[in-house]
Parts: C-alpha cells; structure tokens; sequence
C-alpha cells in the first residue's frame, strides 16, 4: 500500500497546481484562498475516510469503491448528524410522554395542562423520530 502521506501531498500538490491555473473572476483573493484550503482540506479527509472503508472491508489496498464510499459518507454526514440529532431529541420527547402517559393513567385526577404537555411532548416526539427514520 502507498505511504498515505505522500499520495496526500501529491495530491493536495495537483490540485493546487489546478486552482492555480483556473481563473477566479467571481471570487475575492480571500475567497479562493478559502477555496485553496477546503479543497486540501477535503482531499486529506477523502484519504482518511478511503482508509477507515477499506479496513472495515478488510481489504489490504484502498479500491475504486472505497473512495466512493468515502465520498458519499463525507458529503452526508452533516445531515446524518442532524437527523440523529432529531431522532435522539425526539427520542427523549416520546419517552417523557409515555411516562407521563403512565403517571396520568394512575392518577385518580388528572389535570388538563399535563394531559396537553403529554400530548405536545408525544406528537412532537414522534414527529422527530419519524424525521429521522425517513432521512435515513
């Protein structure tokens, strides 16, 4: 297997060697700048993520698919995370509201806010939950 290091270096060393023949019009000196360190940025990612895929497949080399696969998840994982964040959220909410829901049902009397709150919590917990299993 190549020397990691090396192949990130000649690769971050092409592709600044493309942004510095491409023109740049509709962007500030500051802003390709930006773009410079993203692209460097991201290829030492894309490296990372191609090694972690093809250790978990067992594979001694990082294959064609494997950067694909690094790619994908590199590109979705900031909704992943949003996602598991509702799903984790409105996890939370629907167990309040069933433990509410327990509480109420042996209760000798029951108020109407808690019996709303347990509503709101139960409904906005599902909701949450069903975001999550249908970005997913």
């Amino acid at each position: 297997m190549p020397d990691p290091p090396v192949s990130l270096a000649t690769a971050i060393a092409q592709a600044d060697a493309a942004l510095a023949g491409a023109k740049h019009p509709p962007f500030s000196e500051s802003a390709f700048a930006r773009v410079r360190e993203s692209v460097s940025q991201y290829i030492g990612q894309l490296v990372d993520e191609s090694l972690i895929v093809a250790r978990r497949h067992g594979a001694d080399t990082v294959s064609a698919p494997h950067v694909d696969r690094a790619s994908e998840q590199l590109a979705s994982s900031m909704t992943r995370r949003l996602y598991r964040l509702f799903g984790i959220v409105g996890g939370v909410f629907f167990g309040t509201a069933l433990s509410n829901l327990l509480q109420l049902m042996n209760a000798t009397q029951i108020e109407p806010r808690q019996a709303i709150v347990t509503f709101i919590f139960g409904v906005l917990g599902a909701v949450l939950v069903m975001i999550q299993v249908l970005g997913d």
